[in-house]
């Protein structure tokens, strides 16, 4: 940390060190200063959440997810994708599908964020996790993933047409 003060790396890898030797709050105060010295860097952000999540600080996890989405010098998409992927930690499916909508709207080219959507929604709501796949594999032809689950989807859902396609879609994956 000493040798790298404009880097916020080293108090990532010294959070998580003090968070394995059982020093909890150590841990929480060196990202909670990284958090402060390095507002704009999402991997500070993504420590001081994973630790109060594993924590079960769930309190505490939900006022830094507000922090995080109030950053100006993140990109739209990066806080949001965040926001939604801890509040999916905490089991607030409401909250994450609105912020991975976000996400996506201010990022739809980036299909890592769809896909994360995607699999979210397959839960809930099918129908969107399809048009989210169908838009991931139009943007990605060879997103395996993407492709691997919209097969899924759509062989389950016994029309001939869609079995078809499924088909269709995995041997894509093969080739």
């Amino acid at each position: 940390v000493e040798q790298n003060p404009k880097d916020a790396m080293p108090r990532v890898w010294l959070g998580n060190l003090r968070l394995v030797k059982g020093e909890r709050d150590e841990a929480e105060q060196v990202f909670r200063d990284a958090v402060k010295q390095f507002p704009d860097d999402p991997r500070v952000w993504n420590g001081l959440i994973l630790l109060l999540v594993r924590t079960q600080q769930n309190d505490e996890v939900r006022q830094v997810l507000q922090e995080l989405t109030s950053q100006p010098n993140l990109p739209d998409a990066t806080r949001h994708f965040m926001a939604g992927q801890g509040y999916e930690l905490l089991g607030d499916v409401d909250e994450a599908k609105k912020q991975y909508e976000a996400a996506v709207q201010s990022a739809p080219e980036n299909t890592a964020i769809r896909l994360r959507y995607a699999k979210l929604l397959l839960a809930s709501d099918v129908v969107a996790a399809r048009s989210q796949l169908e838009q991931i594999v139009q943007r990605d032809p060879k997103n395996d993933e993407a492709r691997r689950r919209l097969a899924t989807l759509l062989a389950s859902s016994g029309s001939d047409e869609d079995w078809n396609r499924a088909f269709q879609l995995l041997r894509q994956s093969d080739a």
